[in-house]
């Protein structure tokens, strides 16, 4: 047998199943920031797009109501509410993409107030050393 192979397994022990590594490593790599970029920008969009939509739900169902025809009101309320969608979507990308400033905010350090010393007087003739 290899000589190699048999230090390794000297090294490695027993292989006793409680003390195994992870079959897989879970790491933030470049998949796992993407990933979690994406989730955080659609956490940001989400919402206002759901609040872009809402107008146009409403008014599909104030046309139903009235009896208009179902299907060609959907049909003109979905294009209303792409359109406001798609403008918002837009102009959060750009806001998101074309970025201003002049550099990071700043943190202000907090220093706590240093107490002043007192000073007290010292008499002379107890300062000075006495003869023995």
């Amino acid at each position: 047998m290899n000589p190699y192979l048999t230090y390794y397994n000297n090294q490695v022990g027993t292989g006793l199943a409680g003390f195994q590594g992870l079959r897989y490593q879970k790491g933030h790599g470049w998949f796992g920031r993407l990933f979690t970029s994406i989730l955080q920008f659609m956490k940001q969009v989400l919402p206002v797009l759901g609040k872009r939509a809402l107008p146009s739900g409403i008014g599909l169902a104030q046309d139903i109501l009235s009896g208009e025809n179902v299907g060609r009101s959907a049909v003109k309320r979905l294009k209303e509410a792409g359109r406001n969608v798609a403008d918002q979507s837009v102009d959060m990308i750009k806001t998101k993409l074309l970025q201003s400033g002049s550099g990071g905010k700043r943190h202000v350090k907090f220093t706590t107030r240093r107490r002043k010393k007192k000073t007290t007087k010292v008499n002379k003739k107890s300062s000075k050393k006495r003869k023995i």
